[in-house]
């Protein structure tokens, strides 16, 4: 799959590393070598698509695909490049612009690793642009932030709140600890979700039958390929 370059065969890829990623705990070995063996496996195309943004159509579409893996297990170059396009943006709005094809990236890690003027900052873009494809990039580039004066300020508020909160509960929600949890703040809220439920109770089943399997499989695949 390193060999690869036609872009069928990686979109199925990323839609299957997709889920799994999805389905397992960010602090578990079983994803922490999910991680590591898709970098393997995209480095070479990472490294002839870079990050500017050329190229045919195709190539901008596996770039974006390349850019939000390689910046999730925190490659310092495609980092740095996003960060330094999110600055370049913010300090010149009128005169610089984001590609498409880089929005999500360029957004999620500036403010990621920004703070409240960051995040200020493109909340103000998210109210002036009128493009409901670009004001769906800026909040989830928006809900990137880990301030929890700023994670406050978005849940007060009703437009923001609505992203994606059961969602994040949900994918967030690993034991049965999490589930009980989970079920008695509902009570405090008077709130009854019964699909929010379902979904914690069938993600702690898929992840008792099939973690350790993955990380199993996972850990053998590196170590052929020498990345342990």
């Amino acid at each position: 799959m390193e060999k690869e370059t036609e872009i069928d065969p990686w979109e199925v890829f990323f839609q299957i590393m997709s889920f799994l990623s999805g389905k397992l705990p960010k602090e578990s070995n079983a994803y922490k070598y999910l991680m590591k063996y898709m970098a393997f496996l995209g480095k070479n195309q990472y490294e002839r698509l870079g990050f500017n943004d050329v190229g045919t159509m195709i190539d901008k579409i596996k770039r974006e695909y390349f850019l939000s893996l390689f910046c999730k297990v925190q490659d310092k170059t495609c980092i740095g490049n996003a960060t330094e396009h999110f600055q370049a943006w913010m300090e010149d709005p009128k005169n610089v612009d984001i590609p498409p094809n880089l929005r999500n990236v360029v957004y999620y890690y500036g403010v990621r690793l920004g703070g409240v003027k960051e995040w200020d900052f493109l909340y103000s873009q998210y109210n002036e642009t009128k493009d409901p494809y670009t004001k769906n990039k800026i909040l989830y580039g928006l809900s990137a932030t880990n301030d929890p004066w700023i994670t406050d300020r978005f849940d007060n508020n009703p437009t923001l709140a609505y992203l994606n909160v059961v969602s994040r509960l949900t994918t967030g929600f690993d034991t049965l600890y999490a589930l009980s949890e989970f079920q008695r703040f509902q009570a405090q809220i008077e709130v009854s979700d019964e699909s929010a439920l379902k979904s914690i109770r069938e993600r702690i089943k898929w992840l008792e039958k099939h973690e350790k399997e993955i990380e199993d499989v996972l850990e053998e695949l590196l170590k052929k390929n020498h990345q342990m």
